[in-house]
């Protein structure tokens, strides 16, 4: 009953969370306090604990004892907008900008794993791949563009991994995932507002395959598959100027997106009996995310048959390197690097500011005893200054210099039964 309860709770907070991530693009690296203490470097090859379900199935074979690993890591931003100006079919757009466009957010995960024999290991997680949200103020020079933004996914991932034998082991998970979204916007001259909401379930799968390379190096290969959605939208439109269209409507419609897959690779090596180096690299499939498109068949007015903005994002590359140290039986210092390009390039969006992103980490394991284990994490992420400049069909235009930083606080409990 402790464990359903723990994941049922740990499922329930996903849902009302979302905020800016550590990943780049809106993916999250909020899936383990354990692995964020090396920068993710070691995560499909380390198998530390039950969090292995996301970073590499095939890694629950390593696990002796039923296992139960759930905690947060909770991101608190920095985000600083300069120079910032706008224009529409009217002329310089008047207001001003807030720098608070994200909020300190928990980001909860949960995982459970039983190793049924020697051979069979069961698993089952509750986590989060994905997820942003900014709040531009209503008098913002960027709100015709961008005001609100959210979007959540949420997993859970029923897990096996099957040990071929001493050295190599494989693992599959099946996905099922929700996601849920919200866009708005404000309306010229009347300052109105378009707001879009949609939510959908989704399926997929996590792939993984571990081999022990020697005594004291293995390696760890993860495939996260892409997943469709067609989210039921509903778009409220309010204060529409009459000319245009009702002044007010509720549009029903769809929209069709898909998280993209990824590979991750790494390396742990186990240099003596304190320290162990760990290594890593992951790409993911940004070029996907193309743009985000609305389509309303039913609209009242041609003006909101299709909302959307265009990305036009890159595939890009993420890279880490990492090391703990054994200091007693109970205790174990992490430290890590990290760098995640953008898969924005030239085509930037106030929904989605973005940039190459330098991480620091520094964590600590304390076995508290036999059963009981406590890992926690810091985390200091860089993204580099840049300028945006977004247009859209309408004549809207948006220019701004970002900067941003992000503090990462992580607390994760690991039971053995």
């Amino acid at each position: 009953m402790y464990k359903k309860s723990s994941l049922a709770f740990i499922a329930s907070s996903l849902l009302i969370t979302s905020g800016q991530s550590f990943g780049n693009g809106f993916a999250l690296n909020e899936q383990s306090v354990s692995s964020l203490g090396t920068a993710h470097a070691g995560r499909a090859s380390a198998a530390l604990d039950a969090t292995t379900v996301y970073g590499n199935p095939a890694g629950m074979s390593r696990l002796q004892q039923e296992e139960l690993s759930g905690g947060f890591i909770a991101i608190i931003p920095d985000v600083e907008i300069d120079n910032y100006s706008a224009t529409n079919a009217l002329g310089p757009v008047p207001g001003g900008m807030n720098d608070d466009i994200t909020k300190a957010t928990p980001v909860p995960f949960g995982y459970y794993v039983n190793p049924l024999n020697e051979k069979w290991s069961f698993g089952f997680g509750v986590y989060s791949p994905f997820g942003l949200g900014t709040n531009y103020d209503s008098n913002s020079v960027s709100r015709y563009l961008a005001d609100k933004t959210e979007l959540l996914i949420v997993n859970f991932q029923p897990t096996l991994s099957y040990k071929v034998n001493d050295d190599l082991s494989v693992g599959l998970g099946l996905i099922a995932s929700y996601a849920k979204t919200t866009f708005s916007s404000m309306l010229p001259v009347t300052e109105g507002t378009v707001e879009a909401k949609g939510d959908d379930w989704g399926f997929g799968y996590n792939l993984g395959v571990l081999y022990q390379l020697t005594p004291h190096t293995r390696v760890g290969l993860t495939y996260h598959s892409k997943i469709d959605y067609n989210l039921n939208t509903e778009t409220k439109v309010r204060n529409l100027f009459p000319l245009f269209g009702p002044t007010n409507a509720n549009i029903d419609g769809s929209m069709k997106t898909t998280t993209p897959e990824s590979v991750d690779i790494s390396l742990t090596h186990e240099l003596d009996s304190q320290w162990t180096l760990y290594a890593g690299a992951n790409w993911t499939r940004w070029s996907r995310w193309d743009a985000i498109t609305i389509n309303n068949s039913n609209s009242p007015t041609p003006l909101f048959d299709s909302i959307g903005q265009d990305l036009n994002w890159h595939d890009s590359w993420g890279y880490g390197i990492g090391a703990s140290y054994q200091l007693t039986p109970q205790w174990v210092l992490r430290a890590g690097l990290a760098l995640d390009e953008s898969p924005a390039g030239s085509t930037q969006n106030a929904r989605l500011p973005l940039a190459d992103r330098k991480i620091v980490t520094f964590g600590a394991g304390w076995k508290a005893s036999e059963n009981l284990s406590v890992d926690v994490a810091y985390s200091y992420l860089r993204q580099g200054k840049f300028t945006l400049n977004q247009q859209d069909n309408n004549g809207n235009s948006f220019q701004a210099d970002y900067k941003a930083a992000a503090h990462g606080l992580g607390l994760q409990l690991n039971y053995r039964f």
